[in-house]
């Protein structure tokens, strides 16, 4: 599996997500209780909402090369296959998609899922001008 999170590969299903949690970031950035959270913050709580997690989620510290947040470099190889084949179906088949197939997998899974796509998305919503 690439290390390289590619847009230039995205569907149509990948851009109305996109625009969707570009879309929650900014009602997140007018709510007064969630104003001074960052935007991937944001992203994040976007996606945890959309897929609730009753597990608390760990620190991430990843490199920039690899979609898997630091935490998860040690994890199996299988479980490292599973969040690198997320993260694939995100950008085919949705983000919103691939986050509720996520959530029906371990919350292990969940949790780094979610920790590495939120910067990616975050880049990726910057790098088009849909965060102010």
């Amino acid at each position: 599996m690439t290390d390289q999170f590619s847009p230039e590969q995205s569907t149509p299903n990948f851009e109305s997500d996109l625009k969707k949690l570009a879309f929650e970031v900014k009602n997140y950035q007018e709510k007064p209780e969630t104003k001074e959270l960052s935007a991937p913050e944001m992203i994040k709580k976007a996606l945890e909402e959309a897929t609730p997690n009753p597990v608390q989620n760990p620190t991430v510290s990843g490199s920039d090369d690899s979609l898997l947040p630091g935490y998860a470099q040690s994890a199996s190889p299988s479980v490292k296959v599973e969040v690198e084949s997320l993260i694939q179906k995100a950008m085919q088949g949705g983000i919103f998609a691939a986050a509720e197939e996520a959530r029906r997998s371990s919350p292990y899974v969940l949790d780094a899922f979610h920790d590495a796509i939120t910067g990616k998305l975050h880049e990726e919503l910057e790098k088009r001008g849909m965060l102010k």
